[in-house]
Order: structure tokens, then C-alpha cells, then sequence
């Protein structure tokens, strides 16, 4: 019983993660989308059993999507999520998307963030 409620909050955590994730590349809107980032690197420190979904889901996230802005903010949360924890199993597949998808002008292209006064 207790591995089965163990495996449903696992769930819950990944579920949130994508949704902080989406939320963090722009694909849905939030206030404040830096703290939806800073969300998703928190869960994949402290959930090492979260880890390679959080990089299978960037993976997807930024391969041909329709907004260059969101590929980069995916990029960036995919760097990240790399300062802070590493994948389990998903490094080979991660190593080959980097690869094959980012940009090195990638930062050039994201709009300057709006300043508050």
C-alpha cells in the first residue's frame, strides 16, 4: 500500500513538473515564470527518480516546436536542470539531442526581458 501511494505522488510531482515546465518555456502563461523553472530544477534535485523524465520531456519539448522562443527557453531549462543534477540513463539520448538541436546563437535570438520599475 505504501509503494503504491509512494508511486501516486511521484505521479503528482511529475505531472506538476511538466505543467512548471510549459509554464517556464512560455507555452502557458504565469506571472512569474522563473520561479516555474526554478520549480522544475528543485523537483529534479531532490527527486532523483524524476530525473530522466524531466530530461525525456525537455527532449521533446524542444524538438521542432513551433516557437523559436520556446526551443530556447527549453535550452536554457535544460542547462539549468544540467547546473544542478545530472540524467540517471538519459544522458546518451540527451548528449545526441544537444547536438543535433542547440544553437549556439540560441541566447541572441530571446528577447530582452521586460524591466519593472
Amino acid at each position: 500500500k505504501m509503494a503504491k501511494t509512494e508511486a501516486r505522488s511521484l505521479k503528482k510531482k511529475a505531472i506538476a513538473t511538466f505543467d512548471n515546465m510549459l509554464r517556464y518555456m512560455n507555452v502557458k502563461s504565469h506571472v512569474y515564470p522563473t520561479t516555474t523553472g526554478l520549480a522544475v530544477v528543485t523537483t529534479g534535485h531532490a527527486e532523483p527518480s524524476l530525473r530522466d523524465e524531466i530530461f525525456c520531456q525537455l527532449i521533446k519539448q524542444t524538438t521542432q516546436t513551433p516557437k523559436v522562443e520556446w526551443q530556447l527557453l527549453g535550452f536554457r531549462l535544460i542547462y539549468l536542470c544540467l547546473s544542478a543534477f545530472m540524467p540517471e540513463k538519459a544522458s546518451q539520448q540527451l548528449l545526441a539531442h544537444i547536438a543535433l538541436y542547440a544553437n549556439p546563437d540560441f541566447e541572441e535570438k530571446l528577447p530582452e526581458p521586460a524591466t519593472t520599475v
